[in-house]
């Protein structure tokens, strides 16, 4: 083996831990939303790390507010869970960015409903040797938004919403 050919192996290896951290990294997300506990889903962000809904004034920042998001989230959308898939990682050294799609399924004593469908664009950023989440952006599609504000899964699903927005909302939000 030439040392040229050790480099290479060793730069594909990091690649290759890099993804299966980041895609571990967007795992525990999912499960520490659902289950918790609140304080391990604020610890994968950044002190600083930002929850968007794009489209809205929604607009979560610090630690403090991503453990009061999921709290809102489980409080007012008992039963929800998040599917993760399809995940797309571009690396650049200590930060990347990625997509992943989002589709959540709500468990309700009559049905399980599936009622939001969209995607999440991330910046990653690798800190003291641990990828951790610097800004998450959820994007909605107008249908799946219509499908979660009315109708039965609204039922369940717009006051989660109507609380987002009354704690993360509008211009006097900081």
């Amino acid at each position: 083996m030439t040392e040229q050919s050790i480099e290479v192996d060793a730069r594909l290896l990091q690649e290759v831990t890099d993804r299966a951290l980041i895609q571990d990294l967007i795992a525990r997300y999912a499960f520490f939303g659902d289950y918790g506990p609140n304080e391990s889903f604020a610890d994968l962000f950044t002190p600083d790390g930002t929850w968007v809904i794009a489209g809205t004034d929604v607009v979560v920042r610090g630690r403090d507010q991503l453990v009061q998001l999921v709290t809102a989230v489980r409080d007012n959308a008992p039963g929800a869970h998040h599917m993760q898939s399809n995940h797309v990682v571009d690396l650049d050294g200590d930060r990347a960015t990625g997509k992943v799609e989002l589709n959540v399924f709500l468990l309700r004593p009559e049905e399980i409903y599936s009622n939001t469908h969209g995607w999440y664009e991330d910046v990653y950023v690798k800190v003291d040797g641990r990828w951790l989440i610097e800004s998450r952006t959820i994007h909605l599609s107008a249908d799946s938004m219509q499908v979660a504000s009315t109708g039965k899964i609204g039922e369940h699903t717009a006051p989660m919403f109507a609380e987002l927005g009354r704690l993360f909302g509008g211009e006097g939000h900081a």
